[in-house]
């Protein structure tokens, strides 16, 4: 549903006023259409029994020019490919992240910890979902 929702609205709005738009609106862009997805899965969830409950990560990439434009919402990661290497260039939403950026936790302790998947962001858990998106250049 979020995949399919969000695609739909990017292509469209990059068939009509994104063609050319600078990567700024293309950010707005990508919020508003995560948005729109967000609403509909949270509705879904709450509209039918057996999707209570339900959610999902995220990755939206797309390229502008030179740039790469980057949102992602949970523990959903992008990894990119430089000097033969792959490098993680997403930050996990996750209780586990938040721990180690406080100093609380090793990244050795939190690769064997049994809670691995207790994500901070989701889509479709609230009315709203925080999107984090960021701008690399493509090499």
């Amino acid at each position: 549903m979020a995949t399919e929702r969000i695609r739909e609205c990017l292509v469209q709005w990059l068939n009509g006023d994104g063609r050319d738009a600078p990567t700024g609106e293309l950010r707005h862009a990508m919020e508003v259409c995560v948005d729109s997805a967000n609403r509909a899965i949270y509705e879904a969830s709450h509209a039918n029994a057996q999707y209570a409950g339900m959610g999902t990560t995220l990755v939206v990439a797309a390229f502008r020019q030179d740039r790469l434009v980057l949102g992602h919402i949970g523990d959903s990661r992008c990894y990119r490919l430089r000097d033969g290497a792959l490098q993680q260039i997403t930050r996990d939403h996750s209780w586990l992240q938040e721990q180690i950026d406080a100093g609380l936790l090793t990244p050795e302790a939190a690769a064997v910890s049994g809670f691995r998947n207790l994500v901070t962001r989701a889509m479709g858990v609230e009315p709203t979902a925080a999107l984090e998106v960021n701008e690399f250049q493509v090499q």
